[in-house]
């Protein structure tokens, strides 16, 4: 016989006697449950229940690898089980089980599956229950709005329940609070948090919810710039800090406050709340934080021009041995000295944040500390000095480039100004090669062609070799903004020039022309030759896919993005892997394939994620958005992609794609008959199109602008868009 009720380790949560008594009685029930399997072999029914109660057993035990595997036994034999919902609650073991393996991949497969069982049978507490699965795995994988969505759902499904399954109202509006308000839906969040506060009865240790909530609220108030409010939230947080006797927060919200005013650069009041912290955690004997609060009050006191104060507050906030923060109070410490004219204390200091970083292997900050090394011994007439700083600066980024961390490349590039280092046309050479590979691997085809024509104005002093390899660089450039004309003139002054080295180059750049005027033969036959001078070059043999493709060979593309990713693999870095499987995701999208494209791009995303590459992010982002509206008509799922996307793209300062994402938010919104907030988002499109020059998308936003206004009733303004977009379709025309 198969136990009734299996006991919950949770119910005793506390009390570690009992506890000890129920993984008895769950042994117990074990060996029973292993028994009525024995007996049941050869009964497909009895086998899957005892299979279900196995699973569960051993999830209560804390036998992960166990219940996984009990709980995919049960799922062969569920069908024969007679109960309609048996699989559900199969499916919730396993997700349970993933989860605490943190698998959450596994956690999203087995959630949909289980959805897609509760749907059918119109349960909706198990419904809910996916969608906050969902959620929590989106969350902890940081796909925020997708969990956004997930969480709505779960609340919608869950309407008229105070507590689900294993969560409370009150926990899932605060995940779906701080999903909204990192993804910068500061108002949407602050509703969440509010209604959150209106749905805490039943949770314990009331006042520390409520700390954590006003403190959330004080955030999103302060990323308004509303800062008054944000003010009286942090206010709110401390006296809930107090009222639950948690003396470690209150100090903490004190130094928040303190942050926030620094935000705001109001700094007499920065100073004020951070010297309250400090007294709290000199109380308290907190040598960290004391340190942690003598290091923001010696930066807020830079701010203030009292750099000898700065100083000496910062001497404080050095770490007796070294710690994480030791490099960023050297900087610190650098830049105060440099701002009190102290020039030689600034560059030993510099100096010590550049050893600093050097030995905890941060080339990113190594890099920063020898380009600011540079300016301050150029500015205390140290040419040479500067010149040998910026020279090392420039091998560090290189390497960086080399590792594909674009974002990190142009950020560093962008750190200093170098008029008075960048003294040699080498260094200006250098600089500018690094602009256009890095602008060449976030595919911003307009800003690598600016840094391209600047690259070959630097390489007129150089040697013959760097003068062609530069004048390729233009004209790949020009290829990529469509000006082939332009393109066409210098590979054809190039061509009696052009080397060994660099002819595969040559007939890459030519087939694509040939490609993009029509030549489909030509063109895959002169990229089969560059190919030849170079088998293993992934963005070539990309091309040659797409060429194949739009050339009716199926098979051949299919086989050339199979080779592109096994190419990326064996490399092992993870942004050329995730580029290939962008390259295979776009062939299986043309051959229709669509759950097979969505697939590759996840596996992508896992890849950008592993490489930190927030605009490779973005742009996959992007693309599975356009499968979800174009191909799945899953319009929810497509605006939380594109939302996403946008948010990467502000993160990588990514002003096409950010284009991009506004585009085809405010069309979904429109489609989900949301005109105000459409309205808002096709508005920033069509301004930030506008400041590109780009022209693609915004005919289709302001009809779309044309149709919002009409619904709501302004006839003036929807005349006023009518108006563009009939001047934009007859300039596109021209």
């Amino acid at each position: 016989m198969l136990p009734a009720n299996i006991p919950t380790l949770q119910a005793a949560a506390g009390n570690p006697q009992l506890q000890q008594q129920i993984a008895n009685q769950l042994k117990q029930t074990l060996k029973q449950v292993e028994t009525s399997l024995e007996k049941a072999k050869g009964n497909t029914e009895e086998e899957g229940k005892c299979y279900s109660a196995l699973s569960a057993i051993h999830l209560q035990l804390g036998n992960l690898d166990n219940s996984v595997k009990f709980s995919k036994l049960c799922l062969e034999r569920a069908d024969a089980m007679g109960h309609a919902m048996a699989k559900v609650g199969v499916y919730n073991n396993l997700c349970v089980a993933h989860q605490q393996q943190r698998q959450y991949y596994d956690v999203i497969a087995a959630a949909k599956s289980m959805l897609a069982e509760a749907n059918k049978n119109n349960e909706k507490a198990w419904v809910a229950r996916a969608h906050y699965l969902l959620g929590d795995s989106y969350h902890k994988m940081q796909q925020l709005a997708i969990a956004a969505v997930h969480f709505t759902d779960c609340l919608k499904a869950a309407e008229t329940q105070k507590q689900g399954m294993g969560y409370t109202k009150c926990q899932v509006m605060c995940c779906l609070g701080q999903c909204l308000q990192n993804t910068r839906e500061y108002k949407e969040a602050i509703s969440q948090y509010e209604n959150a506060l209106n749905n805490l009865e039943g949770l314990p240790d009331i006042p520390r919810v409520k700390c954590s909530i006003y403190t959330a609220l004080g955030g999103c108030h302060l990323y308004q710039q509303d800062l008054d409010e944000a003010l009286v939230k942090f206010v709110q947080a401390a006296e809930q800090a107090r009222m639950s006797g948690n003396a470690t927060v209150l100090p903490s919200i004190t130094s928040t406050i303190g942050k926030a005013y620094t935000d705001a650069k109001v700094y007499d009041q920065a100073v004020t709340y951070h010297t309250d912290a400090l007294e709290l955690y000199e109380k308290a004997k907190k040598r960290d934080e004391i340190r942690q609060e003598h290091y923001y009050l010696g930066v807020v006191l830079r701010h203030t021009g009292k750099y000898q104060e700065s100083i000496a507050h910062l001497q404080k906030a050095v770490p007796p041995e070294p710690t994480e923060s030791t490099g960023a109070v050297y900087q610190q410490l650098g830049i105060a000295y440099a701002k009190a004219g102290d020039l030689q204390a600034a560059i030993n200091y510099r100096q010590k944040d550049f050893e600093r970083a050097v030995e905890t292997e941060k080339g990113q900050a190594a890099a920063y500390a020898l380009l600011a090394l540079a300016a301050l011994n150029a500015e205390a007439g140290n040419q040479t000095e500067a010149v040998q700083s910026a020279e090392k600066a420039y091998a560090r980024i290189q390497r960086i480039l080399d590792d594909e961390y674009f974002e990190t490349v142009l950020s560093l590039l962008s750190t200093e100004d170098d008029t008075k280092f960048c003294t040699t046309p080498q260094l200006m050479y250098d600089k500018e090669a690094m602009y256009t590979a890095a602008y060449a691997g976030m595919q911003d085809s307009k800003r690598r062609l600016e840094h391209a024509l600047l690259l070959q104005r630097a390489a007129v002093q150089l040697s013959p070799e760097q003068q062609i390899s530069a004048n390729l660089t233009v004209a790949a450039s020009y290829l990529e903004n469509g000006e082939i004309k332009k393109a066409q003139d210098i590979f054809m002054q190039l061509s009696k020039a052009i080397t060994a080295d660099n002819e595969g180059e040559l007939w890459a750049s030519q087939a694509w022309i040939l490609f993009k005027t029509g030549e489909h033969v030509q063109a895959e036959e002169k990229m089969q030759k560059a190919i030849q001078k170079q088998t293993n070059n992934i963005r070539w043999l990309a091309r040659l896919a797409e060429i194949q493709q739009t050339a009716g060979k199926e098979e051949e593309a299919l086989a050339t993005a199979n080779r592109v990713v096994q190419i990326a693999t064996e490399s092992k870095k993870s942004l050329v892997m995730a580029r290939a499987n962008s390259c295979l995701a776009e062939i299986q999208l043309m051959q229709k394939k669509v759950d097979e494209a969505i697939e590759t791009h996840h596996t992508r995303l896992r890849l950008s994620q592993a490489a930190v590459g927030v605009w490779s992010e973005g742009r996959t982002y992007w693309d599975l958005g356009c499968i979800y509206l174009e191909a799945k008509r899953e319009i929810a799922f497509a605006v939380a992609h594109f939302r996403v996307s946008l948010q990467k793209a502000e993160e990588a300062s990514d002003s096409l794609m950010e284009c991009m994402a506004l585009g085809n938010i405010g069309y979904c919104l429109m489609l989900q008959a949301d005109a105000r907030n459409a309205i808002k988002a096709l508005q920033r499109h069509v301004e930030t199109a506008n400041k590109l020059g780009e022209t693609k998308g915004v005919v289709r936003s302001l009809k779309s602008l044309f149709t919002a206004f009409t619904k709501l009733g302004d006839k003036e303004r929807a005349a006023e868009y009518k108006e563009e977009w009939a001047k934009m379709e007859q300039k596109l025309k021209q």
